[in-house]
This record gives C-alpha cells, sequence and structure tokens, in this order.
C-alpha cells in the first residue's frame, strides 16, 4: 500500500510506504581516501556530496554513503545492470568478479571494495 509523501519527495519516492522507501545505503569504511576511489573511479558513482568523514554519491532514490569508520558488514546491491557488459568491465577495471549466479527473475555477481565489503551487481 502506498502512503502520502511529502510534495517536494514526490519525484524521489513515488512508492513510499509507510516508513517511506528504502534510498540510502551508508557503508562504513576504515580508510575513506581508499573506498571513495573505488566507488568513484572503479564503479563510476557520481560524487553529490563531501563533509568531514563522509561522501555521497548518487541522489535519490539511490544515493550511497561512505562513513568513515568501522568496517561494515552489509551488502548493497545495484540492480538494472546487463550483467555480462558489467561482468567484463569489472574485469577490465581490475576487480576480481564472482561467477554469475542466478536468483528468481535474474542474474548476479560479486565484487568486493578494497576494505572486502561485497557489492552484488545484477540485473533485476
Amino acid at each position: 500500500m502506498s502512503l502520502p509523501v511529502a510534495p517536494d519527495c514526490e519525484h524521489a519516492y513515488p512508492q513510499a510506504g509507510l516508513f517511506g522507501s528504502l534510498t540510502s545505503t551508508v557503508i562504513e569504511c576504515v580508510d575513506l581516501a581508499l573506498v571513495e576511489r573505488f566507488y568513484g573511479e572503479t564503479l563510476g558513482l557520481p560524487l553529490t556530496l563531501r563533509g568531514e568523514g563522509w561522501v555521497m554519491f548518487g541522489r535519490p532514490p539511490g544515493e550511497v554513503v561512505l562513513w568513515q569508520g568501522q568496517k561494515s558488514e552489509l551488502v548493497p546491491g545495484f540492480m538494472g545492470a546487463h550483467v555480462p557488459t558489467a561482468l567484463a568491465a569489472a574485469q577490465e577495471r581490475g576487480t576480481d568478479p564472482t561467477q554469475v549466479y542466478e536468483h528468481p527473475g535474474g542474474t548476479h555477481f560479486y565484487v568486493a571494495d578494497p576494505e572486502g565489503t561485497l557489492i552484488q551487481i545484477g540485473d533485476q
């Protein structure tokens, strides 16, 4: 069931539920500069904001925030990729992607950022 959202957020959160929409992934990392280069240069995400001890890539409804702290134990997922093309690009950019796995409705693979956080890249 969709619930109304603030008028200035309708463009970014059209299917918001009672608690909103999942839009941000916060990844804690020890070496912010190293991990920032990976998300910006290797994955090609656009840097949108920077603060003391954090950076943000992308815009709602799908930003990634890198936060300097302890290493996270989560798996962010990027969906909507053409898996064969993304897999080839990940290999070309020096990551060590896993094999391609099938899941209900699609396929995905994983790469790890420089601190070992797994990232899922899939088609749907």
